[in-house]
């Protein structure tokens, strides 16, 4: 889901832990806990949050001598119970959105975009680059909140809830480390929040003097200075908005294929890109995901890789020359992969498919007459 949904449950859930951080009111922590369970149905990132939430609300009913209240503990995890319970009860496996060939792809293409994998520096470089690309330099400012809220030991809950919103960031540079994650921009507005509250708290605990003035003006001219700078890539249709213009042409092939496919069964790859997709097909075009054959039908997906003649009546090829990594996951059987480097396997399929239609990205093929 979008990241707009989980930002919401996640300030609501900050919202509520605040409340019962300065209230000592076990009912504010089952509000906070209501909205992590929706926060972690609606992203992963707020699973760091879930779990913040727990290791913060034990160290304090510890301290306080209310041990018996950790048995409330477990209340925020009970998003992730349910969809754990649901992979489990939908594809018997708790963990297939990891074991998913689509949760793998990225590691198994080798995608020139995870070249920090496994690399603390360039790791932490590429994280700090897609910061800068939606928040300009405030995370300066929210690392000095932080020194300073701990340093001088003041307004602790607010500190506590800026960390909330902002540690979607280091759930973002695990993944980005471990190489399951490409770092795409919109993946950094998750704790844009975070870094505004906690920015703004720094201006809150300096003493009023001209010190403070200045570290306000400081905070806004970056923020402006960052908004001037999308305003300008916008207006002069700077190549780093590439990714938006991305959308509106991938919304223009799904059309143009749709119109080709018609209600007949498209194959598809496990792509990355939502142009190759069944997931692009699907959103953008309004189709039934009936007619779609991807990585997520199976065992139906295993079968028709290998002989989509006898499955659908269109197969959608990229044009990537087919990943080794992912025709070893299928056992030898990835149709991408064996188009392009099987001349026996791909006169087969030629036997039963033509080329109908060819864009930058993939190519098309229709089942011919009296195939089917």
């Amino acid at each position: 889901m979008m990241e707009q949904t989980a930002i919401f449950f996640m300030v609501l859930a900050a919202y509520y832990f605040k409340s019962y951080w300065e209230t000592d009111n076990i009912t504010e922590f089952m509000k906070c806990s209501l909205a992590l369970i929706f926060g972690t149905l609606t992203r992963y990132e707020v699973w760091a949050v879930a779990f913040l939430v727990m290791f913060f609300f034990a160290l304090r009913e510890l301290k306080n001598g209310q041990g018996y209240r950790i048995a409330y503990i477990h209340l925020p995890l009970w998003g992730i119970f349910a969809w754990l319970f649901w992979n489990l009860a939908i594809f018997r496996d708790p963990l297939m959105f990891i074991h998913h060939p689509l949760s793998a792809q990225v590691q198994a293409i080798g995608d020139p975009r995870i070249f920090y994998a496994g690399s603390v520096a360039l790791t932490t470089s590429a994280l700090l680059k897609g910061l800068f690309s939606v928040s300009g330099l405030l995370w300066i400012f929210a690392i000095l909140s932080i020194i300073t809220l701990l340093v001088t030991r003041g307004r602790l809950s607010s500190t506590l809830v800026g960390v909330l919103l902002a540690s979607p960031l280091v759930f973002q540079w695990f993944l980005m480390f471990i190489g399951t994650s490409v770092g795409a921009v919109h993946f950094f507005y998750m704790p844009f929040l975070g870094l505004i509250f906690l920015a703004l708290n720094l201006v809150k605990v300096v003493p009023r003097s001209i010190f403070k003035s200045v570290l306000m003006v400081a905070i806004l001219l970056v923020s402006a200075t960052y908004c001037q700078g999308q305003l300008q890539m916008v207006a002069h249709n700077d190549p780093e908005l590439e990714e938006f213009a991305y959308i509106h042409q991938a919304m223009e092939m799904m059309q143009e294929l749709k119109a080709l496919v018609g209600n007949e069964k498209v194959l598809f790859e496990p792509g990355t890109g939502i142009e190759t997709s069944g997931i692009g097909l699907s959103v953008l075009t309004g189709t039934s995901p009936y007619l779609i054959i991807d990585p997520r039908d199976n065992p139906l997906y295993n079968e028709a890789i290998y002989q989509p003649w006898k499955y659908c009546s269109f197969v959608v090829l990229g044009k990537t020359q087919g990943s080794p990594q992912l025709n070893s996951y299928y056992e030898g059987k990835y149709y991408a992969y064996l188009y392009y480097n099987d001349p026996l396997w791909k006169t087969e399929f030629l036997n039963h498919f033509e080329l109908v239609l060819e864009t930058e990205t993939f190519l098309v093929f229709q089942l011919k007459e009296g195939q089917s």
